[in-house]
Parts: structure tokens; C-alpha cells; sequence
């Protein structure tokens, strides 16, 4: 195929694949051209654009579905996960700065807890087990 074979019908076909937790750049192999014919077709196209934002909110989807169910079970690797969802979406550490700013907001609205019930809230969630 070249970047002129471009197809409406790759619209739904790429949102379908990228549902499925699968990379937009992959879709180069399901519609058969390269990496640059695809960021062409997002230039040139603004349905595919869409379907490509619309794709990257499935695929974030379908991962965030996926650390939610791997969560309760013994053989999720949380640091494969944190690993690919930086690599995929940009997840990031916040700065210490703005994690400071996090806790007096989170504070302020009058909710605390003591290490004591922060501790057996981490515990039951490592369980799987959150009440």
C-alpha cells in the first residue's frame, strides 16, 4: 500500500485495534504501511485524526481496565505496568513539590488519616481486599 491508498474504513479499523490495548504505531501492520504513512494520514485526514485520539483514549482504557482486574491477582507486576504505562502515556513522578501541594489540598477538604489507618488501608489493598 502507499499513503494515497488511505481508506475511511481505517477509521473504525484503528479504533478497534487500539481498543484491544494495542499501539497505534501496529496499526501500520494491520493496514500494511509504515509509521510515516500513518502520522501522514493524521496530517492529511482529520476523521483518522480523530479516530487516533479517540484510539489512544480506548487503548488507555483498556490498560487502566487491565491494572484494575491484575490488581487482585498474585502474578501482577505493578513495576511492568508503571514501566509501560510511562512509556505509553507519559505517566511521570510528580515532583516533590507537586505532591506537597496534592496533600494540603487533599487536607484541607478535612479528611486525615493517621499512619496507623493509612498502613491497614495499603495493606488491604495489596491484599485485594479494599472496604
Amino acid at each position: 500500500m502507499t499513503p494515497s491508498a488511505y481508506r475511511p474504513e481505517f477509521c473504525d479499523r484503528l479504533i478497534e485495534h487500539m481498543a484491544r490495548g494495542l499501539s497505534f504505531d501496529s496499526f501500520g501492520g494491520v493496514a500494511r504501511v509504515s509509521r510515516r504513512t500513518l502520522y501522514n494520514w493524521i496530517k492529511t485526514n482529520p476523521e483518522f485524526e480523530e479516530a487516533y485520539e479517540v484510539g489512544k483514549l480506548s487503548c488507555l482504557l483498556w490498560w487502566e481496565t487491565q491494572s484494575v482486574e491484575g490488581l487482585s491477582s498474585e502474578f501482577f507486576q505493578t513495576a511492568l505496568f508503571v514501566v509501560n504505562m510511562r512509556n505509553r502515556f507519559g505517566w511521570r513522578d510528580k515532583s516533590k513539590e507537586e505532591a506537597k501541594e496534592d496533600a494540603k489540598k487533599f487536607s484541607s477538604q478535612g479528611f486525615t488519616l493517621t499512619k496507623e489507618q493509612f498502613a491497614e488501608l495499603t495493606s488491604k489493598a495489596r491484599a485485594g481486599k479494599p472496604k
